[in-house]
């Protein structure tokens, strides 16, 4: 990256020091979460998507291996990878480059050898399984010992056996593969389902103490092995397939279902012992972990971490978006809150301070953009539908709906600096301005006019300083600027360079020439954010990446600040600062995630 003259120093993502706890992933990086508190820390040494993880059996060690896709940017290959790594410290001990082709699509360390060997398994087409020797000294490189084809079928996992060190099971489409090995050869048999109807996927699997493999399939059924032969079959333990096999202290089986969200105790002869199911806001089963004293932990396919057991109670340690997130908006005077809207339907509130919600709200609606009044009272949020509602701040319930634009998507909401006016961008590439009325305990709004002269959707919008003055971006690139008070576009923009403006949203303007790189078309930024005190200027690409540059840019390719790795890992949506300037917070789409930054001092 690029440093420019003498503004604010780097971002980093914001990590508060913890020990040990859960991992997560945004794609990327991993955050460790501490059960004691809503805390982060990063591993950012991954270049690409992060698929795969294995913990080290010795906890002492504090080992752990991840492995990830390969990728290319800025003329850059990033081939797959595995990395070993500390997960106290977070230093790399070793990097495995091993010719992976694709990604590294399953890792797991050895069991009944404490983690002498660990294996990896490939996308390529006959999904290659390598092993390695792991040497009790962190320092000491791993060491290939054997690799071999497996199978030309998708592999989902990789299950060691705890008793025999040689010994490990792949499972994934249409297969189950039992694997012994020597230092000489790989030898493997498939597994033979017999009178057991064979399921797709085989989706998980776990050993038992005694060392029975089990496993669960897309047919929602607990399959218990003898060999390579199956031995008994608990059919429709699921609706759906199973996601998540563990097996408890007292040796029952607890599995959980993606697909009806149930989290279920069979005995070893097949007897449902006790069930309990995730709300439907979380989604259904992704994994399952079994903490102490029958606590369970459950990962869920709408992003949610929770803890359960089966006295139906639980809560939510964790709960994101999980569908594409372009809704941010910030407080001018709290400097803890803000506020996102996404397509999953959910409106959150959060608190900087402890990284977690303050309120979340749940619609059937898609939503595309927020905006905060000055008074803080209120906030007004557009769907991808063309309907716009406005928002209690403090518990987010609707106090006003409203409609615009044909049914085509709202994708700005902004409030004048003074509170008296709300513009609404649509992509019917019309602007739609309302009057504000905050007379009563219940805000009012009355249509103060169109905004009509673009020829595209309507993309970015700001506010004059004395709010009687709007500039708008548009879809084709185009900058025009408007009077609010007779909704009437000033065809002569020259006169107004000299106005100030509360904020620098539009991406296309001659205070943001410097942000565009060589070869970039108008699509390429999608947001931008300047600080409060209008000396930087934040903006968000389709490549990734979040950039921060001296404000005003006007000097073409400007030097500018450049993340990239440790953050999104799918195009950045929007970025806006605090209130106070310390933090600046990145959407990302297809990720779904939420990046808070810190404003590092130089």
């Amino acid at each position: 990256s690029r440093e420019s003259g003498p503004f604010s120093g780097p971002l980093s993502i914001t990590y508060l020091e913890n020990k040990r706890g859960f991992f997560m992933t945004t794609v990327f990086l991993w955050h460790l979460l501490a059960r004691g508190g809503h805390y982060q820390r990063h591993y950012l040494e991954h270049t690409d998507d992060i698929k795969c993880l294995a913990l080290h059996p010795d906890a002492s060690r504090c080992l752990v291996a991840t492995g990830q896709c390969a990728g290319n940017g800025n003329g850059v290959t990033r081939p797959p990878h595995v990395r070993l790594w500390n997960y106290n410290t977070l230093e790399t001990f070793h990097v495995i480059n091993a010719a992976f082709d694709k990604q590294v699509v399953a890792l797991a360390f050895s069991r009944a050898d404490l983690g002498a060997h660990l294996f990896a398994t490939d996308d390529s087409s006959d999904h290659v399984l390598r092993v390695w020797n792991i040497s009790e000294n962190e320092t000491s490189p791993p060491e290939k010992i054997q690799e071999a084809k497996m199978t030309k079928d998708q592999v989902l996992g990789i299950t060691p056996h705890p008793g025999k060190s040689k010994r490990l099971v792949l499972y994934g489409r249409n297969h189950v593969i039992f694997v012994s090995f020597e230092k000489d050869k790989i030898a493997k048999k498939s597994g033979v389902f017999g009178n057991v109807e064979k399921p797709k996927f085989v989706t998980t699997a776990v050993y038992t103490p005694s060392g029975d493999l089990l496993t669960g399939d897309s047919n929602g059924s607990i399959v218990g092995w003898n060999g390579n032969q199956t031995n008994f079959c608990i059919s429709n333990v699921h609706q759906g397939g199973i996601f998540s096999i563990q097996i408890d202290p007292e040796g029952d089986i607890i599995t959980g279902g993606g697909k009806d969200g149930r989290i279920v105790a069979t005995s070893p002869e097949g007897e449902v012992l006790d069930e309990t199911s995730l709300p439907d806001y979380v989604g259904g089963c992704r994994c399952v972990v079994l903490g102490r004293n029958g606590t369970i932990y459950v990962g869920t396919t709408k992003n949610a971490i929770m803890k359960m057991n089966f006295e139906e109670e639980y809560s939510t340690i964790m709960q994101g978006h999980f569908d594409s997130l372009w809704g941010l908006a910030t407080s001018k005077t709290k400097k803890s809150q803000f506020l996102t809207a996404c397509f999953d339907g959910r409106i959150v509130l959060w608190d900087l301070d402890y990284h977690k919600p303050v309120w979340t709200k749940v619609y059937n609606l898609a939503f595309r953009c927020a905006g905060i009044h000055p008074s803080e009272n209120i906030a007004a949020v557009g769907t991808s539908k063309g309907e716009w509602l406005i928002i209690e701040l403090e518990n987010g319930e609707i106090l006003h709906r409203g409609a615009d634009g044909k049914k085509e998507a709202i994708s700005v909401a902004s409030f004048s600096p003074d509170g008296s006016f709300l513009a609404l961008g649509s992509h019917d590439n019309n602007i739609y301005l309302y009057h504000t009325l905050m007379y009563s305990s219940v805000p009012g709004f009355r249509r103060a006019g169109r905004l009509h002269g673009h020829s595209s959707f309507i993309s970015h919008l700001d506010w004059s300083d004395d709010s009687k003055h709007i500039c708008s971006n548009s879809g084709d690139y185009e900058q025009l600027i408007w009077t609010a008070e007779t909704c009437k576009q000033i065809t002569q923009p020259s006169t107004m360079k000299h106005t100030p403006w509360a904020t620098s949203n539009c991406t296309i303007g001659v205070n943001n020439i410097g942000i565009w790189p060589e070869g970039a078309d108008g699509t390429d930024i999608n947001s931008t954010s300047r600080s409060n005190n209008g000396n930087v200027l934040a903006a968000a690409d389709d490549f990734g990446h979040v950039r921060v540059f001296e404000y005003p840019a006007r000097q073409a390719q400007a030097p500018s600040r450049e993340y990239r790795e440790g953050g999104h890992s799918s195009h950045v949506t929007a970025v806006a600062f605090t209130a106070d300037d310390k933090h600046l917070l990145s959407t990302g789409g297809m990720d779904a995630s939420i990046l808070q930054w810190t404003v590092v001092p130089k």
